[in-house]
């Protein structure tokens, strides 16, 4: 049992081996490349000369035996073969009802040998047309080469079975161990298979609640799966983003109560500073009235126009804070938001030619679901402020992007103005609140007040060089 010898027919026999598998990749690929030319072609016509032709020029364009067109019952539909040789069909015996279910369920061709004695043919089918025809091709295999491949295999196989003799035992050994280890390691793989499952599913969901929980997502839950650590572990996750969402509702409803505690304050203080004038003004009058004053109608025109003043002082206040009470639940409508953006633009450009507006809008930001009106006059509130903050000179800067990860588009407003003092950043948003001569501290309110309703985020931060940048981040549609 020479060992080059031994190598010499196991190289010979894979030599055979690997000519047959060619020779069936090339028939197969053949088979699968006429098919296409076939699906490409005005193939299916009742034209015979054309078929025949056509099947020819595949024939010698792949370098096989033969072409055939056949019916599920073995009958030719066209052929390379001399058409006197028709009749007899393909031989039936390969033609099995298994074969064409084989067929009908794959859009691969199908290799089936056939053997003589002068030749082997090599036979590739596939379906082709409504699944009706069969399309054949044939790779020969001459008798000889054939004859000889059959003798490699033979005495390649009698060689090993000879030696299977020369040590038995050890070899059973050698089979009980190499079975016994195939087992250890496919029982390994499987189980570290299933543990891993049951480790890294969980884990990846986690990892999907805490990325859901830090967008701002506090419905997520997980599905519990178990008793165990991980099966703990995501209980107590969902405990938490069901605790979250509790603080966080206690939370907005805390700050509601707060808020408008707060304006109440600020309303009535707002109400009773014009109160005092109007009282003095009433107080001046009775006294001038009584005393017989011969200036009285001068100091009653005074006194009324004072009271006058600041009723209308008191009714702009009454209508500014009605307005903003007043804002209606959002109409949420899927939209682009740069229509509306311009629209506002639009409005200032008439009327402002000393500010010059830079607008840079992200083309690929998706549609938003947002109620226009609402938007609208809340951009318009911005603008107005920045246009007011640069005495209606300088620059004016709108830009739109869209972040991919947070699925969120954010809406920068930016001015060059003087900016806003640090301490005021956290107040500039509550009701009220104003650093504008004659302002009511409303709008920058309403706006926040818009941009919650609507799911997002605003924030003010100090443009370089100079100026104020705020920004608003609404979410996509889902």
């Amino acid at each position: 049992f020479s060992i080059p010898v031994e190598r010499s027919l196991d190289a010979s026999l894979k030599v055979a081996q690997d000519y047959y598998e060619r020779t069936q990749k090339t028939t197969k690929l053949s088979a699968q490349q006429i098919s296409i030319r076939l699906a490409t072609t005005a193939f299916f016509n009742n034209d015979p000369t054309r078929r025949i032709s056509f099947l020819k020029d595949a024939r010698n364009d792949y370098g096989v035996e033969a072409v055939h067109l056949i019916t599920r019952e073995g009958a030719f539909i066209a052929s390379t073969w001399p058409e006197k040789d028709w009749g007899q069909g393909l031989d039936a015996a390969f033609l099995s009802s298994d074969l064409f279910e084989t067929l009908s369920n794959t859009d691969q061709p199908v290799i089936v040998m056939e053997g003589s004695l002068q030749k082997e043919i090599i036979r590739a089918m596939i379906a082709v047309g409504d699944g009706n025809m069969i399309l054949v091709v044939d790779s020969l295999i001459p008798s000889a080469l054939a004859g000889e491949m059959e003798i490699i295999k033979m005495e390649s196989e009698e060689y090993k079975q000879l030696k299977a003799f020369k040590n038995p035992i050890k070899g059973s050994y050698l089979l009980s161990f190499f079975i016994i280890v195939l087992l250890i390691i496919f029982s390994a793989i499987w189980f570290g298979i299933y543990l891993s499952r049951e480790i890294t599913v969980p884990l990846e969901k986690l990892a999907e609640g805490t990325h859901a929980v830090a967008q701002g997502d506090l419905n997520f839950q997980i599905d519990v799966h178990g008793k165990d650590e991980l099966g703990t572990l995501v209980a107590s996750f969902n405990k938490m983003t069901h605790d979250l969402k509790q603080s966080r509702e206690d939370l907005v409803r805390a700050q509601k109560i707060a808020t408008w505690q707060e304006v109440a304050l600020q309303m009535a203080h707002e109400i009773k500073n014009p109160l005092t004038p109007i009282l003095l003004a009433t107080e001046r009058l009775r006294k001038k009235y009584a005393e017989a004053s011969p200036d009285f109608g001068r100091i009653f025109d005074e006194s009324t126009q004072i009271v006058i003043n600041e009723v209308q002082g008191l009714t702009a206040l009454v209508n500014e804070f009605s307005n903003f009470a007043r804002l209606p639940v959002p109409h949420r409508v899927p939209q682009k938001i740069e229509p509306i953006l311009q629209e506002v633009i639009l409005l200032y450009q008439a009327g402002h030619k000393d500010i010059a507006f830079e607008v840079r809008f992200d083309k690929t930001a998706p549609l938003l679901p947002i109620d226009k009106d609402q938007i609208k006059r809340a951009f318009v509130n911005l603008i107005e402020n920045a246009v007011f903050a640069m005495g209606g000179k300088g620059r004016l800067f709108l830009s739109t992007t869209y972040d991919t990860v947070g699925k969120r588009a954010q809406i920068a407003v930016g001015d060059e103005g003087p900016g806003i003092a640090v301490e005021d950043m956290d107040q500039l948003f509550l009701p009220h609140f104003s650093r504008k001569k004659g302002g009511m501290g409303l709008g920058l309110a309403m706006v926040h007040r818009v941009v919650l309703d609507h799911g997002g985020y605003i924030f003010v931060a100090g443009r370089k060089p100079k100026g104020t940048l705020f920004t608003v981040e609404l979410p996509v549609l889902a």
